[in-house]
C-alpha cells in the first residue's frame, strides 16, 4: 500500500474538521519507479500520494504522530486544502519526502516545466495570480523533527512545497537529507513564511544546493534570462509578481541594493552559535534586531529529546584555499592558527615574504601558553624552518617528530627565540606493508565506543577499533561530506598519552590524513558542537597532504614521556577531504593509549 490513509474530498464538498492524532505510520510501499509528474520549470519530478494523503479538505490536523520508515512521502497535502497542520509529528527514515504540499498545473498560468520549454513573453497571460483555487494554501508545519529524508528517492525534500500559497514551517528540525531540507519549487504563490527552524545536514546525495533551495521561475522567466526576461521586466516592473504575488520585495534597484553597507557585524559569540550582534554593529545601524539564537528547533519535549543540533562552523578567516576546497582551522599546542593576509603583515612588522603564522588565542592551561607562548606571537621558524603559513608550520610539526623545538617568534613586531623542550608531538610512520609499521602498531580496543558525526560508507565503524589494518576504503565518509568526524567514548576520564590513525592509500589518495583533534571531559554525550569550548577542548591539527604517499600512514598525536595530552573522556577526530575534488581519508585504525 503505498496510501495508509486517504482523504478524498473537493472545494464544493471538502473533508472538513477531522485530527489523526497518535498514529504511527509504518512501512508504505515504495515509490520511487512512479516519480513520473514533473515539477514547475525543473528537472525534478514527484509522484502525487503519501502514506497520509489529503485531497480537498479543511481544517484538518495530523498532530503527534510517527511516520516510520515509509517507502514513499509521508504526509502529500494534494490540490485543493486549507489550513492543514501537521504538528508535533516525527518523521524519519522516508524513501521520499517528509511533508509535501502541491497544487495543480492547471491553477498555474502558462505553465512550463521542463528547462528547454519557452514561451513568448508578449504573449503570456499577464493576469496576477492563479487561474483557480486548486491548491494548498494556509496550512502549517510546527514543531516537527524530520530527519532521514530521501532513503531511496533522489528528489525528495524535508517539507516541499510547489504551487502553494501562504505555508508556514516553523520550530521544526531537518536534517539528514538527501536534498534540500526545505523546497520552494517555484514562484507560485508566495506568502511562505520559514521562521526558528534548525536545518543542517543536508543535500547529502549531491551537493549542489543547500538546506533552503527555491528556483523560483514564473512565467517571465526563461533560460536566457538576462537577454529576453530582463528587458521585460525593464518595460513592465510588475511582471515578476504576476505569480509571487504575496511576495514583498523592498529597497531595491536595477543594479544593486542602494541601502546596503559592509562590514564587521560584530557578532556576539559566533563558535557557539550565538549571531546576535554586539552594540555598535553597522547592521543595528541599517534596522537590524537582534532575537534570541536558542529558540530553533523542535520544541516538544519527547522530540527535543533526541534531536540533533547543528555543529557551528568556526567562524574565522583563517580558512584556507587548498586544491579548490576550503579547510577547517587549524590548531597546534592547542590554539587556533591564523595565517597573515592582506593588509595584516604590517600590523606585525613583517613583509609578505617574510610571512608567519598568528597564534589567535592561546587559552591559559595549554601546552602552548606552558611553553611561553602567547596570543598574537607570530611564528616565523621552528629549529629555523622557515614559516609563511598554515601549512608550512603543519609539515614541520610533523617532520620534526620528536625533537625539541626552537621557535622564532615575532611579539609586539620584535622578534623573540623560545625553546619547547616538554611540548607533544606528532608522529608519523609509513609503509608498503601493514607488517612494515614498527613503531605506530595498531591493537584492539573493544571496551571502547566509537561513533561518527555522519554514517560513514562501506565498513562498520566497529572496523576502526578492531586493530587490523585493511586494504581498502575502511569506514569512509564519502565525498560530499566536508566535516565528518569520528569520536572514541574512553567510558570513564583518563589521562591521555597518545592518539593515532591508521589509513590505506585507497585509489592512490586516499592515505593522506587531515584532522584536527578534540577532547571532552564531559560526564555525558558532548554532541559534535567542537567549537563550543566549554565542552571541548583543541589538542592539535595533523595534516599529512605533503608527505609522500605509502600504501599505509599512521599519525600520532604525542605527550613526551611523564606527561599527558590532557585527562578527556571522549576523543573527537574532526576530519576534512584530502583531495580537491572532496574524497576523505580511508581510515583503517583510530586508537587513544593512556598515559604511562
Amino acid at each position: 500500500m503505498r496510501h495508509l490513509v486517504e482523504f478524498q474530498g473537493t472545494q464544493q464538498a471538502p473533508v472538513k474538521k477531522v485530527t489523526l492524532k497518535g498514529f504511527v505510520f509504518r512501512h508504505a510501499a515504495r515509490t520511487f519507479m512512479e516519480t513520473k509528474e514533473p515539477l514547475l520549470r525543473s528537472d525534478w519530478t514527484i509522484y502525487r500520494g503519501g502514506a497520509v494523503m489529503l485531497t480537498g479538505t479543511e481544517d484538518v490536523s495530523v498532530i503527534d504522530s510517527e511516520f516510520d520508515q515509509l517507502g514513499g512521502n509521508a504526509v502529500f497535502v494534494n490540490n485543493y486544502n486549507r489550513r492543514t497542520l501537521v504538528k508535533g509529528c516525527h518523521i524519519h527514515d522516508s524513501g521520499a519526502s517528509g511533508i509535501c504540499f502541491v497544487g495543480d498545473p492547471n491553477a498555474v498560468r502558462n505553465p512550463l516545466f521542463e528547462y528547454n520549454q519557452s514561451q513568448d513573453l508578449t504573449k503570456i497571460d499577464r493576469t496576477p495570480g492563479p487561474k483557480s483555487d486548486n491548491y494548498p494554501a494556509d496550512s502549517v508545519v510546527e514543531d516537527c523533527l524530520i530527519h532521514g529524508i530521501g532513503r531511496v528517492e533522489r528528489q525528495p525534500a524535508g517539507v516541499q512545497i510547489a504551487m502553494s500559497r501562504k505555508i508556514t514551517v516553523r520550530d521544526t528540525s531537518i536534517y539528514d537529507c538527501a536534498r534540500a531540507g526545505i523546497n520552494i519549487g517555484d514562484g507560485t504563490w508566495g506568502g511562505h513564511l520559514i521562521e526558528r527552524c534548525d536545518v543542517f545536514e543536508t543535500v547529502l546525495e549531491t551537493g549542489e544546493h543547500g538546506s533552503f533551495n527555491s528556483w523560483g521561475r514564473d512565467r517571465f522567466w526563461t533560460s536566457n534570462h538576462r537577454g529576453v526576461s530582463m528587458p521585460e521586466v525593464k518595460k513592465d516592473p510588475k511582471l515578476p509578481f504576476f505569480d509571487a504575488i504575496d511576495t514583498t520585495v523592498k529597497g531595491l534597484k536595477s543594479g544593486g541594493d542602494a541601502n546596503s553597507i559592509s562590514g564587521d557585524p560584530m557578532f556576539i559569540d559566533p563558535a557557539a552559535g550565538d549571531f546576535r550582534v554586539e552594540e555598535g554593529s553597522p547592521a543595528l545601524k541599517m534596522g537590524f534586531k537582534n532575537f534570541p539564537m536558542d529558540q530553533f528547533g523542535v520544541k516538544k519535549p519527547s522530540l527535543k529529546a533526541i534531536v540533533r543540533t547543528p555543529v557551528i562552523p568556526v567562524v574565522s578567516n583563517s580558512e584556507a584555499i587548498i586544491g579548490g576546497m576550503s579547510t577547517a582551522a587549524s590548531y597546534w599546542l592547542g590554539v587556533r592558527l591564523h595565517g597573515l593576509e592582506g593588509e595584516e603583515f604590517s600590523a606585525f612588522g613583517v613583509t609578505k615574504a617574510d610571512g608567519g603564522v598568528q597564534l589567535v588565542d592561546v587559552p591559559a592551561n595549554s601546552p602552548a601558553a606552558k611553553a611561553g607562548l602567547k596570543s598574537n606571537d607570530l611564528i616565523q621558524a621552528l629549529n629555523d624552518r622557515k614559516i609563511t603559513g598554515t601549512a608550512d608550520l603543519l609539515d614541520a610539526v610533523a617532520a620534526l617528530g620528536d625533537a625539541p623545538l626552537d621557535v622564532r617568534v615575532i611579539r609586539n613586531q620584535q622578534p623573540q627565540s623560545l625553546s619547547l623542550r616538554q611540548a607533544p608531538f606528532i608522529m608519523l610512520e609509513s609503509a608498503e606493508q601493514a607488517e612494515g609499521l614498527t613503531k605506530l602498531v595498531p591493537s584492539p580496543t573493544p571496551t571502547f565506543k566509537i561513533s561518527a558525526s555522519t554514517q560513514p560508507s562501506n565498513d562498520p565503524l566497529s572496523s576502526l577499533i578492531d586493530g587490523k589494518l585493511a586494504t581498502g576504503y575502511g569506514a569512509v565518509f564519502s565525498n560530499i561530506v566536508r566535516d565528518g568526524a569520528y569520536r572514541l567514548d574512553l567510558l570513564t576520564p583518563k589521562p591521555v598519552g597518545s592518539i593515532t590513525s591508521w589509513s590505506f592509500n585507497q585509489e592512490g589518495v586516499r592515505g593522506r590524513q587531515r584532522f584536527t583533534i578534540y577532547g571532552s571531559e564531559s560526564a555525558t554525550d558532548p554532541g559534535w558542537n567542537t567549537a563550543d569550548k566549554s565542552r571541548f577542548t583543541a589538542l592539535g591539527t595533523i595534516d599529512t597532504r605533503l608527505v609522500p604517499p605509502s600504501a599505509f600512514q599512521a599519525a600520532s598525536l604525542r605527550a613526551r614521556p611523564g606527561q599527558s595530552l590532557g585527562t578527556f573522556r571522549w576523543i573527537v577526530w574532526s576530519v576534512s577531504p584530502v583531495t580537491a575534488v572532496g574524497e576523505n581519508s580511508a581510515f583503517q585504525e583510530l586508537k587513544v593509549d593512556t598515559a604511562r
